[in-house]
């Protein structure tokens, strides 16, 4: 039985839909890059070592980048990792068991 496999696009959306739901990070990689000079994202990808889809996929939530590269984001561009990335506020945390 074949079946049809999904389209990289296809993937990308769910991994989208996911996202919205998980990942709690929000960011201001944007803005900081802007701060540096107006400096693009391929630059930047290429300065710490990743891809420009990386860096991409970063400023717009749809990837919570792993804490190596939050550090390396946060040194390269000279700022506090708490100016770069934050946690996005769902209220007050309840303790385990309420």
């Amino acid at each position: 039985m074949d079946l049809d496999e999904p389209t990289d696009e296809q993937l990308a959306s769910e991994v989208r839909k996911v996202a919205r739901i998980i990942v709690q990070l929000g960011n201001h990689l944007k803005r900081c890059r802007f701060d540096r000079g107006d400096m693009s994202q391929d630059a930047l990808a290429k300065a710490i070592g990743v891809t420009r889809q990386t860096i991409i996929a970063i400023e717009k939530g749809y990837f919570v980048p792993s804490t190596l590269l939050a550090l390396k984001l946060a040194r390269f561009l000279g700022k506090p990792l708490e100016e770069i990335f934050h946690i996005v506020d769902d209220g007050p945390a309840k303790p385990e068991g309420e």
